[in-house]
């Protein structure tokens, strides 16, 4: 797979609708694909990036450094991502693995 570089996206917050009192702000841009989130019992956001430029989904622990990446090598495209009793499970092509929260398949 031959990747070619991406122009730079344009996150303009400002454009996007929302009921009066409420705010949004981008709190990462540098994920690829991001496809879904999903928050642990110890409160950190998990990121699911589809793999669609690179080849190979992705998950993502956002950290106040950005994002740690957490696991991948998954097949394409990675479609979810969702945290159960202590794992993540990861859906990707017609699989579904299970990942501790240290990264572990």
């Amino acid at each position: 797979m031959v990747q070619t570089a991406q122009p730079k996206r344009n996150y303009r917050t400002e454009t996007i609708k929302l009921p009066q009192g409420y705010k949004i702000e981008a709190v990462e841009t540098n994920i690829t694909t991001p496809i879904g989130l999903t928050i642990t019992d110890r409160n950190e956001l998990i990121i699911a990036d589809a793999g669609i430029i690179s080849g190979r989904g992705k998950i993502y622990r956002l950290t106040t450094n950005g994002p740690q990446l957490l696991a991948d090598g998954f097949n394409t495209p990675l479609t979810g991502v969702t945290f159960y009793k202590g794992y993540l499970y990861v859906a990707h092509r017609s699989v579904i693995t299970r990942v501790s929260l240290d990264g572990k398949k």
